[in-house]
């Protein structure tokens, strides 16, 4: 007969029995499992299809965009410092105006024509007669 105290003898050279083996595996299982699960899942947040990377890189749908309009003074002030050179000089002639010289070179304005302030009248000797409206007669030498 067994002594009623006495222990089960171990099944293992460590003591443990074999149920005990059984729980200790299918812990370590489950537990390997589920950080298998939740590496695999970190994992596919970063992992798209090309079909999701085209989709994420597309140019986004066509929209009406509106703005409300405002009337005003648009300015910008630019002040700096700076040397100016003179790199070459031209020397241009300018034809004297004498009663010899002057021709009537055009006439795009006929006689009895009604005319506005810019009207070119004429040309004489190449240059503009130009209707100046005001007070005070415009002229230049």
């Amino acid at each position: 007969m067994s002594e009623p105290n006495a222990q089960a003898p171990a099944d293992t050279p460590h003591g443990r029995s074999s149920l005990g083996r059984r729980r200790l595996a299918a812990t370590v299982t489950v537990i390997v499992c589920l950080a298998l699960a939740v590496g695999a899942g970190m994992a596919l947040q970063h992992i798209r299809s090309p079909k999701a990377q085209a989709l994420a890189q597309a140019a986004p749908a066509k929209s009406v965009v509106t703005a409300q309009v405002s009337r005003q003074v648009v300015e910008s002030t630019i002040a700096g410092t700076g040397t100016v050179q003179v790199s070459a000089s031209e020397t241009v002639p300018v034809p004297e105006a004498s009663a010899a010289r002057t021709v009537l070179s055009k006439l795009p304005v006929k006689v009895g024509h009604a005319v506005k302030n810019g009207t070119v009248l004429a040309e004489v000797s190449g240059r503009p007669v130009i209707v100046l409206k005001g007070a005070i007669a415009a002229y230049r030498d």
